[in-house]
C-alpha cells in the first residue's frame, strides 16, 4: 500500500513484531507515502530488524509505539528516519542508553521515552536538535547529569527527567530556557541549591524537585512565575518561606513537606487565591485565612 499515509491501529490485542514494512520501503511499487504510525497500547514484543540495504522512510513523522511490551536496546537504526518529529516509546521496557547518532533526528519536536529500563546518561548531542518541544525520559535508569548543552534548546517546554539516577547541581543556565512550561526533576540525586534563574521562566507551570538533596533556601524570584505549581517535598531546604511567594495569585500547589524550613508561613499567602493546597511539615503556622473554596495545610 505505496499511498498509505496514517495506520491508526492503537488500542487493540496485536501481538509479535512490528513490521519492518512500517519503517522501511519494502514495496517494489515505489517509495513509502506512511507518514503518521499510532500502535500504542498493543502486546507487541520486538521490532522486525529492517532488510539489508533498506533505508527508512524520510516521509515517517510520528511513530507512536507507547505503552507495548517492547523489548531490548533502544533501536539506533530509528535515527535513519530523519523526518520524524514524534517518537513516543514510553511505557516499555526498552534498555541500554539513547545512541550517539540521536541527534539525526534533525526535525524532532517530541522525545517521549518514560517508563523504561534505560541507562548511560543524556547525550549531549541531544542539545542539537533545536527544534525539541518536549524531552520525558521519566522512570528509567539514567545517570550522570544534565547536559549544559540542553540549554540551548529555545523551543523547549517540557523537561521531564524524574525518577531517574541524575546527579549533579540543576544547571543555572536552566533560565535561558525561555519557553520552559514544565520543570519535573523530582526522585533523582541532585544536590546544591535552587538556581534563583528559575525565575526567569516566566511561562513555567509545574516546579517539581521533590525527594532530592537540595539544599539552601527558596529563592524569592520563584514569584516572577505568575502561574506555578511548586513541588519541592523532601530535600533539606532550610530558611524562610519568602513573602514574596505571596504575589503568585495563580497558585495552585505549595508543597515544601519534610524539609527544614523555619519561621512561619507568610500570613499574605491568603493572597494566593487559587491555592488549594499547601503542605508545610514543620512550619509553625502563622494565623492566617485562605480565600480559596478548597484548602488543606499540612504539618505532618
Amino acid at each position: 500500500m505505496p499511498k498509505l499515509q496514517v495506520l491508526a491501529l492503537a488500542r487493540n490485542r496485536l501481538s509479535g513484531d512490528v513490521p519492518a514494512s512500517i519503517f522501511y520501503n519494502t514495496s517494489a511499487a515505489g517509495s513509502s507515502s506512511l507518514r503518521i504510525v499510532q500502535l500504542g497500547y498493543n502486546e507487541f514484543a520486538g521490532l522486525a530488524l529492517p532488510p539489508q540495504g533498506q533505508h527508512a522512510s524520510t516521509a515517517l513523522r510520528v511513530l507512536d509505539l507507547k505503552e507495548n511490551r517492547l523489548t531490548g536496546d533502544f533501536p539506533a537504526w530509528f535515527t535513519n528516519a530523519t523526518g520524524l518529529t514524534v517518537l513516543d516509546l514510553s511505557g516499555n521496557t526498552i534498555s541500554g542508553s539513547l545512541p550517539p547518532e540521536i541527534d539525526r533526528f534533525a526535525s524532532l519536536q517530541e522525545l517521549r521515552l518514560g517508563r523504561n529500563s534505560m541507562a548511560g546518561v543524556i547525550p549531549a548531542n541531544l542539545g542539537n536538535l533545536s527544534k525539541l518541544q518536549t524531552i520525558s525520559l521519566y522512570g528509567n535508569k539514567i545517570s550522570g547529569s544534565i547536559p549544559d548543552e540542553l540549554m540551548k534548546l529555545s523551543n523547549l517546554t517540557t523537561l521531564d527527567l524524574a525518577g531517574n539516577d541524575i546527579s549533579g547541581e540543576i544547571p543555572s543556565t536552566i533560565g535561558d530556557l525561555a519557553g520552559l512550561q514544565t520543570l519535573n526533576l523530582s526522585k533523582n540525586g541532585f544536590s546544591g541549591g535552587i538556581p534563583a534563574e528559575i525565575g526567569r521562566l516566566l511561562n513555567l507551570k509545574v516546579l517539581s524537585l521533590s525527594y532530592n538533596n537540595i539544599t539552601g533556601e527558596i529563592p524569592a524570584d520563584l514569584a516572577n512565575c505568575s502561574n506555578l505549581t511548586v513541588q519541592l517535598r523532601y530535600n533539606h531546604l532550610s530558611g524562610p518561606i519568602p513573602e514574596d511567594l505571596a504575589r503568585l495569585s495563580a497558585l495552585v500547589e505549595l508543597d515544601l513537606g519534610q524539609n527544614n524550613l523555619s519561621g512561619n508561613i507568610p500570613p499574605d499567602i491568603s493572597n494566593c487565591t487559587s491555592l488549594v493546597t499547601l503542605w508545610t511539615a514543620t512550619i509553625s503556622p502563622a494565623i492566617f485565612q485562605i480565600r480559596s473554596p478548597i484548602f488543606r495545610s499540612s504539618r505532618r
